[in-house]
């Protein structure tokens, strides 16, 4: 059944499954983060955010053996060697033994050097140690256990795991809110990550079984399990820069400052993030598919793809965006308090950011699966050098608003690298898009402004009044957009893919 299904209904199943997926972490941390947010105040919370990019750097030790497996499996999603599947699982196995003990003396430098890293209060000191040492553990243990929901996004199929992935945002929040509710802090929010990841590998498991009946390892030959090795290392070089990238700015804000500045640096981003990231994951749903017709260098389609995706994803981050400036500081101090808001400058920033970084990762996908491992590696690591070495220059002049700036140049970095790589492998049919997006850009920046401009005197002191302001200035931002910015073809064509997709194959 799921052989018959087209590229377009395989991404439309996917779509329907980040959105169910998404949904459930958009209200599970709506009312849940607050929670967390109160329960551990700006100095824990701000070190919970340190502790997790920490941890980011450290998942890093298997040398990404995981990414390099979907990675291949996806290039190979339309091949019938199931026994060349099976052994790329084997190869990922091999990679995982031998990094092993590396991992493990690199966790056990990071425990004893935590107090330097996370300079909390003596009081939390305890609690840092031992929550790093269980989430590490969790680290080591996920990357076996995360194998089938690789397996399954690799061959197009991550739409058979939303109800279970729906299962793990909810169960994750719940269990990380009780945590805290009850007053365990930073140790029962490791402990219920423990136990949600336990409890949702066993079904994803299950479901990968199901959805693919090959599902098994083999032992790799050995020219194969080199040539893994070599893509498994250039993707860990890659993923290292793009931790420097991704996962540096609150370790940095709280080192240089202090981890209470990077609890509000976070909680001032997390309505970008709570909103943002959803809508990107939903917009991204067509990336394995991408992937596929990479594979089979079929340029025109791709381009096509690709154009549709930045349009609508410039849509929903202009009205999205708009919203949050205009909005932030009040939403901020209904659902929380307004001692986690870092002012208006630092969400402008952060908006301008999450933006920039949203579009850069659809052109960096394209060109993982244009075969560009090398060229994206030290991409990854010039944009890195520039979050960190700006970062580290502008954190104590500028404090908070200083480090998203130096965000915004490592991102602007790596969309600029991605066009001119997509450039050299498509020509014309990747560079062109950008004469047409000057028009969406143009109405982003100049419904920014009017946002920034009307947050002076927009003050809503309770739900209703936001929900009310919210509607307002999202309904104006919607209908401009779309006026203005959304072309004819683009509304056509994705009016007819959905359309054609409903039908049923065959008819």
């Amino acid at each position: 059944m799921n052989n018959k299904l087209t590229l377009t209904q395989r991404a439309l199943l996917t779509f329907a499954g980040n959105l169910v997926v998404q949904i459930a972490e958009f209200l599970t941390g709506f009312f849940v983060t607050p929670v967390i947010m109160r329960g551990l105040g700006t100095e824990l919370f701000g070190a919970w955010g340190m502790i997790q990019q920490a941890i980011g750097y450290f998942s890093t030790t298997d040398l990404r053996a995981p990414a390099a497996m979907r990675f291949m499996l996806g290039l190979k999603q339309h091949d019938d060697d199931v026994a060349a599947k099976q052994r790329l699982i084997g190869s990922l196995f091999v990679i995982w033994t031998f990094s092993l003990p590396l991992t493990i003396l690199l966790g056990a430098i990071l425990i004893w050097y935590a107090p330097q890293i996370i300079n909390v209060n003596s009081p939390y000191l305890a609690a840092v140690r031992i929550t790093l040492i269980v989430l590490l553990a969790n680290s080591i243990i996920d990357r076996i256990l995360s194998i089938p929901m690789h397996i399954l996004r690799a061959q197009n199929l991550d739409f058979m795991g939303a109800g279970i992935n729906t299962f793990t945002v909810i169960t994750g929040s719940l269990l990380s809110g009780l945590a805290v509710y009850f007053g365990w802090g930073l140790v029962g929010l490791a402990l219920a990550t423990t136990f949600n990841i336990i409890l949702v590998s066993l079904g994803r498991f299950a479901v990968a079984r199901r959805a693919i009946p090959w599902l098994n390892a083999k032992k790799p030959y050995r020219d194969e399990l080199i040539t893994f090795f070599k893509t498994s290392l250039w993707l860990f070089f890659s993923g290292l820069g793009g931790l420097l990238i991704y996962s540096t700015d609150t370790i940095l804000v709280g080192i240089i400052i202090n981890p209470a500045a990077s609890g509000i640096y976070m909680t001032t981003g997390v309505a970008m993030r709570m909103f943002g990231e959803p809508i990107y994951q939903i917009v991204s749903a067509g990336n394995a598919g991408i992937m596929g017709l990479c594979g089979q260098k079929n340029w025109e389609r791709v381009a096509q793809v690709r154009k549709e995706m930045y349009f609508i994803l410039l849509f929903f981050m202009t009205v999205l965006g708009t919203g949050i400036i205009a909005l932030n500081g009040s939403f901020l101090s209904i659902w929380a308090s307004s001692a986690y808001y870092g002012g208006s400058g630092l969400t402008i920033a952060i908006v301008t950011v999450m933006v920039t970084m949203y579009l850069s990762r659809i052109d960096l996908l394209i060109t993982d699966a244009m075969l560009f491992l090398k060229q994206k590696t030290w991409a990854f690591f010039a944009a890195g050098i520039v979050v960190v070495g700006c970062g580290s220059s502008l954190l104590p002049i500028y404090g908070t608003i200083g480090m998203a700036f130096a965000l915004l140049a490592g991102n602007l970095s790596l969309l600029v690298i991605s066009w001119f790589l997509i450039h050299q492998k498509m020509g014309k049919l990747g560079s062109a898009l950008i004469f047409e997006l000057m028009q969406p850009l143009a109405v982003m920046a100049a419904c920014f402004w009017m946002a920034a401009w009307a947050q002076t005197w927009l003050k809503p002191s309770n739900w209703a009044q936001l929900f009310l302001n919210t509607a307002e200035v999202g309904s104006l931002t919607i209908i401009v957009t779309l006026i203005i910015a959304m072309p004819p073809d683009i509304r056509r064509s994705i009016f007819f893919r959905v359309k054609n997709s409903l039908k049923i194959s065959g008819k």
